[in-house]
Order: C-alpha cells, then structure tokens, then sequence
C-alpha cells in the first residue's frame, strides 16, 4: 500500500493531514469572520 508521509514524519494510507484541529480558537475565527460578513452586508445594503 502508498503511504503518505507529512513534514513531521506522520505516515497514513490517506493523504488527509489537518494541522488545525478543531477547537475554541477555529470556532472562534469562524465566527468573528461571519459577523464581519454579516456586518459589512448589512453597512452595504444586501444584494442589488
């Protein structure tokens, strides 16, 4: 079988390494980056 091999020596059969894990720090991110859209949507007035 293939394996691939990441920059830290990990090695699996498929090639899906995540360096960011899921955590108090993405969600918070995510969601400081949907009030920015949501706020400059509404500060422009929506869609044409």
């Amino acid at each position: 079988m293939i394996q691939y091999e990441c920059s830290h020596g990990h090695k699996r059969r498929d090639a899906h390494f995540h360096p960011i894990k899921k955590g108090a720090v993405s969600h918070t991110l995510w969601g400081i980056s949907l009030c920015f859209c949501l706020m400059v949507f509404y500060l422009y007035g929506g869609l044409p």
